[in-house]
This record gives structure tokens, sequence and C-alpha cells, in this order.
């Protein structure tokens, strides 16, 4: 299990913000969890349903670090998992997404190509906090997650500070990975097979995934600020 509040603040941690006070910036936060959201992975040959889940739901919406060129950007992170509010655990599996705007009515891409440069950097904290791009992840556990590859999450409402955050996504090609076969993967391209290591890449099962979401919108820009 995880907790709630390592995996919210994965992103801050690799910003720099190591000076965050975890007990105020979280003190609330557990209490004020709502919100729903599903999750469907059909095996995209076959169609046949591989998992599916239904979790209770957090949003959480921050902002990013001023850019280059003066700019501040908006960011949606979102973890939907079934959690002990109480203690803050997250259990496996648990959703993970994050989307690099807040405006409603788009459609935001996903474009993260499951090859042989992805998998031999792969790290799950440092993956979850690439604020650059649109995201999409499934937990199954601790050595094996569901990761999107091709699609796009759809935000259809998006309310202010407490209101309702909603949306959606269809047909969204994932890919089944576990440490594994990373880790064989990984063998076989220091070993300079990489004929092997790219057959290995192939037969990673895809998936296809339809899910959606209704979460709180909890805004925590002023938790930031706690050092």
């Amino acid at each position: 299990m995880k907790k709630l509040w390592y995996i919210l603040i994965t992103p801050f941690i690799l910003a720099g913000c190591e000076d965050i006070d975890f007990d105020n910036m979280f003190g609330n936060i557990l209490d004020e969890i709502t919100g729903n959201a599903s999750m469907v992975a059909y095996n995209n040959n076959s169609n046949d349903t591989v998992y599916a889940e239904t979790f209770n739901a957090s949003t959480i919406m921050y902002t990013a670090d001023t850019t280059s060129e003066g700019e501040i950007s908006d960011y949606l992170a979102n973890i939907a998992a079934n959690t002990n509010i109480d203690s803050g655990e997250v259990t496996f599996p648990y959703m993970f997404f994050s989307l690099d705007d807040t405006i409603e009515g788009n459609y935001y891409s996903i474009n993260c190509p499951i090859d042989l440069a992805f998998i031999l950097d792969f790290n799950l904290d440092n993956f979850i906090g690439n604020r650059s791009n649109n995201l999409l992840v499934i937990a199954l556990s601790e050595t094996n997650w569901i990761i999107a590859s091709n699609g796009s999450i759809n935000l259809t409402n998006y309310e202010g500070y407490g209101g309702l955050i909603e949306g959606n996504f269809s047909d969204v090609i994932a890919f089944e990975l576990n440490q594994e076969i990373i880790n064989e993967i990984i063998e076989d391209a220091n070993n300079n097979d990489l004929v092997s290591a790219l057959e290995k890449i192939e037969s990673i099962p895809c998936l296809r995934l339809d899910g959606n979401f209704e979460s709180r919108h909890l805004n925590i820009n002023n938790f930031l600020n706690s050092k």
C-alpha cells in the first residue's frame, strides 16, 4: 500500500520542494475526499475484459512554477483509488492521471511510446512526476502497471474550489508492464541483444481503456507555500 500524501506530493518533490510541511499540507484534505471513478481494460485483440475497477476518487489541482516566458500554467492531477480516509492508505489498484491544463471541454492527448528507451528509463515516481505530458497509469501492484500510450482524456466539467471536476476517456491504447519483463529487457540491452529485447517489447500485452471520473476540486496552491 502507498500513502495518499506520497502519491499526491511526488510531483512537488521532483520539482524541488523538499521542505514542504506534509502534516499541514494534508491535514484536512483526507477528510474532503469524495467522488468516484471507473476503469475497464480490454484485450486490444480479442476485446475480452481484462480488468474492471471502480474507485473512490480525489482530485487535486496545482499550479506549476512560473515558466521561462513568465507565465503560470495550471495542471490537473487526479488520484483515483479505494482509500482508507482515516489512515490515508491507498490500496492497489489505483489510477493516476495528470493533464497539462484545466480547460473544460478539452481533449488532452496522450503520446507515450512504450519503446526500448521508455523501458530502460522507467521509474513510476519519475513517470508520475513528469508534468510536461498528459499521463495515465493504473498501478495494479508495486510491480505491475498499465501505462497509457496513445489516446486522450476528455475534461468535460471543471468548476472552482469545492466544485465538481468530471471527465472520461475511451479507446485509450495502453500496455501492461511488470518489473520482471522490464528487468529482462534491460538485461538483453546490457548484453547488446537488441533482437531479444525488441521481441520482448512486442510481446507486452496491449490493452484498450475506457473510464470516467467525477471528483471534487481541491486547490492546494496555498499548501505549496508551506515550508
